[in-house]
């Protein structure tokens, strides 16, 4: 192949090579993904890759940053998918084996939902609200459970809520989320 072809490089192609390459530095660190919406795609490592890839494919910044966060947006929905589908699966198997009742997995099910809810609410609160928030919630749980009479047991191993505090089915200690819901 000639230089000149080489050097002849559409925009949509740049656009393309420089979308792969953000796609496979994502997988290569999946683990971020699993941080759900506190991940914000404009950390500096990503700023400096967005810049580095426009400078060296002669794109705008702008565009590069708009397919980054649009990967990423997938990444997370597809991540919050799989994780519900995993919390589902584990409940219906609680109930096969007689752990749980199926009264107690709807239960389960919607108290979860209820509390990422609020989880993803606390996102832009300082540490004292969130702490504040975290330790009235885990109470109200704990009122739950007590009243749709679920023991403490059930409650730690499948609420994002537990007797010894918040946990976190999301990964690397952040709920469960998407920015899309």
């Amino acid at each position: 192949m000639s230089n000149k072809k080489i050097a002849h490089v559409s925009k949509k192609s740049k656009m393309i090579a420089a979308t792969a390459f953000i796609v496979g530095a994502m997988v290569v660190g999946g683990g971020t993904i699993a941080h759900a919406d506190s991940v914000p795609t404009t950390t500096p490592v990503m700023s400096a890759l967005v810049s580095a890839l426009a400078q060296r494919f002669n794109l705008s910044t702008t565009d590069i940053q708009s397919v980054v966060d649009q990967v990423m947006a997938q990444q997370r929905t597809t991540q919050a998918q799989r994780a519900q589908q995993t919390f589902s699966d584990r409940v219906a198997k609680a109930v096969s084996a007689g752990t749980i009742t199926q009264a107690q997995a709807t239960l389960i099910i919607a108290e979860e939902q209820s509390i990422q809810q609020t989880l993803s609410g606390l996102a832009g609160e300082t540490t004292s609200a969130r702490q504040t928030a975290l330790t009235s919630l885990k109470q109200s749980v704990q009122e739950w459970a007590t009243t749709n009479n679920i023991p403490q047991s059930v409650v730690a191993r499948f609420l994002s809520v537990g007797p010894r505090g918040p946990h976190f089915r999301g990964g690397l200690g952040h709920p469960l989320t998407s920015s899309t819901s």
